[in-house]
């Protein structure tokens, strides 16, 4: 269970690199909107690269429309 606020961007280009978006959620999780103020060619300041982060994440399978978690 992440202990952070995670991402809800789901327009943004590295999401499916940042852990703010992809940690599994607790059942209890809070949720943000990161990002929103920013010009199209600067980073996010709130990414959070998932080589760095600790714990498991979502690894989504489209053609099979289900979420896979796996340990890093």
């Amino acid at each position: 269970m992440p202990d952070i606020s995670m991402c809800l961007g789901s327009s943004c280009d590295d999401r499916k690199k940042c852990y703010r978006y992809m940690a599994f959620p607790s059942d209890r999780q809070s949720y943000m909107v990161f990002g929103l103020d920013i010009g199209q060619d600067e980073e996010c300041p709130d990414f959070w690269d998932i080589a760095d982060a600790p714990g498991s994440v979502r690894c989504l399978a489209k053609e099979k429309k289900k979420e896979i978690n796996f340990e890093l």
